[in-house]
């Protein structure tokens, strides 16, 4: 009778770990979350480049502990699909299964949307293309740019041999101009061409050197009065010929716009002229801050001095 108890006590207790277990299972398995936008790629032969495709990426539904779920990220998971060995150029549908499914261990997917894709697959071809910098917006206002170069020049695109026939140049990332003032340097990674799908490039960076300078414009003032500098005690000027002129200015178009022709001042210099004689003296000019005078016209002014 004594065994009989004991051997009733023993199912028990095994009956008593068995439920306990099964729920410390079941908890551990038993959540679930969603991860979205989650890349496909897909495997291919050397020789071979991708031509459509009808995903991306897809959603997928895992199931796993709450611990893993809660630390699992995009970044760690992936659809591999293995297009590889493909002896004909066509079209492909493929039903994504769970174990396409690359990711962390403690977590499994247990449903994939769309769970199916197609693709195409094209023997792969290279051409050589220009490369254009992207300058996105522009320099601040009295700045502009005067040439953009990318080194190297053109780069080897690698793709389906059908499209690659459809391109003229090949863009960099977008360089942002603003606040530019300076001409700058930057390294800047080349995009392959949507019409060419998941093309290669070599190189796959150029360096992108823009120049930048201060934008200026020209503004003539005619009938500028000649002025002259003379001594204290010296003789008087009998007179001076022209007596007006014109001063060519070159600056920011906005100080050029706002200019008063009477902020400029056209003199010659008389100091230590002898009395009675006549010369032939250089116009100067003098402008205002930010602005210069590249011509004066005429260039060269006669005085004549009094007795």
């Amino acid at each position: 009778m004594a065994m009989a108890w004991e051997h009733k006590g023993l199912k028990a207790l095994a009956l008593l770990l068995a439920v306990v277990v099964w729920y410390a299972i079941h908890d551990a398995i038993s959540y679930e979350t969603l991860v979205t936008d989650v890349p496909v790629n897909i495997l291919r032969d050397d020789g071979w480049a991708l031509l459509d495709r009808s995903e991306e990426t897809v959603d997928i539904r895992f199931r796993g502990g709450r611990d893993d779920l809660r630390d699992l990220t995009r970044d760690e998971v992936s659809v591999e699909v293995d297009g590889r060995k493909q002896s004909a150029e066509g079209v492909r549908t493929v039903k994504l299964k769970p174990e396409y499914v690359r990711g962390p261990t403690g977590v499994r997917a247990v449903q994939i949307r769309p769970d199916r894709l197609t693709f195409s697959l094209e023997r792969e071809g290279e051409i050589l293309a220009p490369v254009r910098a992207d300058i996105a917006g522009d320099p601040p206002v009295g700045y502009e740019i005067t040439a953009v170069t990318c080194t190297p020049a053109v780069v080897t695109v690698r793709g389906p041999s059908s499209r690659l026939r459809q391109i003229e140049l090949v863009r960099t990332q977008p360089v942002d101009m603003e606040g530019r003032l300076q001409s700058f340097k930057i390294r800047r990674t080349v995009l392959p061409p949507a019409v060419a799908g998941a093309a290669r490039l070599e190189p796959d960076r150029v360096l992108v050197d823009v120049a930048i300078a201060e934008l200026t414009a020209t503004r003539e003032l005619a009938d500028i009065p000649v002025r002259w500098l003379l001594a204290p005690g010296a003789p008087a000027i009998r007179g001076t010929k022209p007596e007006k002129v014109t001063v060519t200015l070159q600056g920011r178009p906005e100080a050029l716009r706002l200019l008063e022709p009477a902020a400029v001042a056209v003199y010659v210099d008389c100091v230590g002229l002898a009395p009675g004689g006549a010369y032939e003296l250089a116009a100067q000019a003098q402008t205002p801050p930010g602005l210069r005078a590249v011509a004066v016209t005429p260039e060269t002014i006669r005085v004549e001095m009094a007795e």
